[in-house]
């Protein structure tokens, strides 16, 4: 049995802190990184470079920090052990009783 008698590889869901981002954003990396390459063949070259003029891993970076300091969005952690081993980030569009994951 791991700490607080759980197995240690049991995968538990905890509220995100912001000392976690790091683990949040190395998440993402590894995430996206074998699908952004893929996108960008399917893609006209135009398109591809609008939306992501300084790369694919900066603009990346740059959505995940801003989700995760967007005091309307929840975000959770996926521990495996004490590994983080995903996230998710929820907001509640109250105006239109729409959601966004």
């Amino acid at each position: 049995m791991g700490r607080e008698g759980r197995p240690p590889n049991m995968t538990r869901i905890i509220a995100y802190s912001p000392d976690q981002l790091d683990h949040v954003l190395e998440i993402s990396r590894r995430a996206w990184s074998p699908v952004f390459p893929l996108m960008q063949e399917d893609i006209p070259a135009y398109v591809f470079g609008a939306f992501y003029p300084r790369g694919w891993l900066e603009r990346q970076m740059a959505d995940v920090k801003a989700t995760c300091s967007d005091s309307e969005t929840e975000i959770w952690l996926s521990l495996t052990g004490d590994v983080p081993s995903g996230f998710l980030g929820l907001r509640i569009h109250r105006e239109d009783s729409m959601g966004e994951i």
